[in-house]
C-alpha cells in the first residue's frame, strides 16, 4: 500500500476537531466549564463523569468553531492586516480569539 501524505494534522487548520488546547485558549476556561457541567449536571458514576467530560469538549469544540467564524467574517470586514502577519499572531497566541484585531 503506497503512503499517503497530508491530511495528518487536518484538525489544527481551523482547530474544530482538536482535542488539545490550541494557543490562545485557556486550560483553567476549559477546567471551568467542566467544574459548571458537573455542578448542573450532577453526575455519579463513570458513564455520567466521561458522558459530562464528553458535553465539555463539544461545548468547548462549539465555542472554537464560533470564534473561528467570527474572526473569519472579522476579517472580510477588515482586511488591512497581512494575512500572513494574522496568521503568525494567532498560531503564536499573542491575538485574541475574540476582539483583538
Amino acid at each position: 500500500m503506497a503512503k499517503r501524505y497530508g491530511g495528518k494534522r487536518n484538525a489544527l487548520k481551523h482547530g474544530a476537531y482538536v482535542r488539545e488546547i490550541l494557543p490562545g485558549e485557556r486550560l483553567e476556561e476549559f477546567k471551568a466549564l467542566h467544574r459548571g457541567l458537573i455542578k448542573e449536571w450532577k453526575p455519579s458514576g463513570t458513564l455520567e463523569e466521561q458522558t459530562v467530560m464528553s458535553l465539555a469538549r463539544a461545548v468547548w469544540c462549539k465555542d472554537r468553531v464560533n470564534r473561528f467564524y467570527y474572526d473569519e467574517a472579522y476579517w472580510v470586514q477588515e482586511p488591512e492586516e497581512d494575512e500572513l502577519n494574522y496568521v503568525d499572531r494567532r498560531a503564536s497566541g499573542t491575538l485574541s480569539a475574540v476582539h483583538e484585531r
